[in-house]
């Protein structure tokens, strides 16, 4: 069960059902300096009803005026209604992942793919004065979120386990991703569809470590390089969907992380410590112009 919210003095959001059915088979195997982890997942989803469907023209939610420059939602023709144990829409998807260690004398080289499938989509609104985040299921207008990750790092241990330091990137794709449209009417309404557009996103970075493990100072130092990005399309080839089509931070994008961790053991009774974090700041949209209207 999924209530989007509550409106003071207002008629409340329609409430959102739905059930899922997953069957997952793993397993390990160790040949000599290899180790398999491997694993097979069938998801599915069902939303069901209770509900009014909205139906809109030529099924499309919103269109794009060219004239205005400007995307504009659209008015339902109609509503369905769907019984309680009705299906509204449902999904099925194969998730599988596979990740392998080489294990050598003082290293190891690992690499990793996995697929995953997400059937709620977080829409944020991280900008607005009142920011708040929305769950909404997979659907008649919404595709699930899917997504690919690939990875690769190499570990190792020096001076007999003193230090240990590694090496890891990694890159993933999401497709169906949702954000706003400029312009969308940020209050909570039972019609969502209106103010989405569906596109992909990518993350991708390099991960380094170092950690000393023994003496009287040990500690570790870690350090991530990496992109967080979408690109929302148009609906067709004359809009620009948003950003005109490009690349744009998404709000989780902070390409650079960087944590310092000192420990000093001056006795049995007597440990000092000291830590140091450096993040990058949140993406943000800042306003590029304002008008004048009746002296104010």
């Amino acid at each position: 069960e999924i209530n989007p919210g509550e409106v003071v003095d207002k008629n409340n959001l329609d409430k959102k059902y739905a059930y899922g059915l997953d069957t997952y088979l793993g397993g390990e195997q160790q040949a000599g300096k290899l180790h398999l982890n491997y694993g097979f997942r069938l998801s599915s989803f069902h939303r069901i009803g209770d509900q009014e469907i909205p139906l809109y023209e030529n099924d499309a939610p919103l269109l794009y005026d060219q004239h205005l420059g400007i995307y504009q939602p659209q008015t339902p023709i109609d509503y369905k209604h769907v019984d309680k144990n009705e299906t509204i829409a449902q999904f099925s998807n194969f998730e599988p992942r596979l990740s392998l260690a080489y294990k050598m004398r003082y290293s190891t080289v690992k690499a990793g793919y996995n697929r995953m499938v997400q059937y709620l989509h977080l829409a944020s609104n991280t900008n607005a004065p009142t920011p708040f985040d929305m769950w909404i299921p997979s659907g008649p207008y919404f595709e699930p979120m899917t997504s690919e990750q690939v990875s690769m790092g190499y570990f190792k241990n020096s001076k007999n386990n003193v230090f240990e330091w590694s090496l890891e990137g990694f890159y993933k794709k999401i497709n169906n991703m949702v954000d706003y449209i400029n312009g969308a009417h940020l209050l909570v309404h039972n019609t969502i569809e209106t103010d989405m557009l569906t596109g992909d996103a990518r993350a991708y970075g390099l991960e380094c470590f170092l950690r000393k493990n023994t003496g009287l100072f040990t500690g570790w130092i870690s350090y991530t390089l990496s992109r967080t990005e979408r690109k929302i399309e148009g609906l067709t080839q004359e809009d620009p969907g948003i950003n005109n089509g490009d690349y744009y931070p998404s709000s989780y994008d902070r390409p650079h992380d960087l944590s310092l961790t000192g420990i000093y053991n001056l006795s049995s009774k007597w440990t000092f410590s000291s830590n140091f974090v450096y993040q990058a700041g949140k993406p943000t949209s800042y306003m590029r112009g304002y008008y004048f209207y009746d002296g104010w």
